[in-house]
Order: structure tokens, then C-alpha cells, then sequence
């Protein structure tokens, strides 16, 4: 292993906590140059609809997502991906 998949710190950014979880997710989020937080959609938002990150990486299978976010995030799933 290349370590890249390796957590080498945690932040904490108090706007970006209000973001839903969702595994297909509407907006993904970056850090610009100054560690700001940049938070973008990825398709068009219907009114009234929730802003949604992925809190996992959304590419992984569905047995591995619900075990990382109940052990992280202290929830279980139940976006519309992992309920189906």
C-alpha cells in the first residue's frame, strides 16, 4: 500500500456539518488552497431538496459503506441507495 487511502488528520468545519449524508449524493466538497471547505453540486437541485455529501466513498459496495458509517458516524443508511 501507497498509504494514500490512509486518514492523516481530521478538521473540523462547523458550515459543512449541516450537509446530509447521502450514497449519491448531490454536491461533493473540496479544500481550496487556504484548507477552506468548497462545497459544489454535481447535478441540478429541485426546490425544497436537501443538500447531500457523501460521507463514505459512494464507490464502494453497500456491505462495506453501512459498516464504516455506523462505526464513523454512529448511523445507519438509509438513503435511498442503500435501501433498495
Amino acid at each position: 500500500p501507497d498509504g494514500a487511502d490512509v486518514d492523516t488528520g481530521f478538521a473540523l468545519f462547523p458550515k459543512g456539518c449541516v450537509f446530509n449524508h447521502s450514497c449519491t449524493p448531490n454536491c461533493t466538497w473540496c479544500l481550496d488552497g487556504d484548507a477552506n471547505l468548497v462545497v459544489r453540486t454535481i447535478r441540478r437541485i429541485q426546490h425544497g431538496e436537501a443538500l447531500s455529501l457523501a460521507y463514505c466513498d459512494p464507490y464502494e459496495r453497500s456491505a462495506e459503506r453501512g459498516p464504516q458509517l455506523e462505526r464513523c458516524f454512529f448511523f445507519e443508511c438509509r438513503c435511498e441507495r442503500c435501501v433498495d
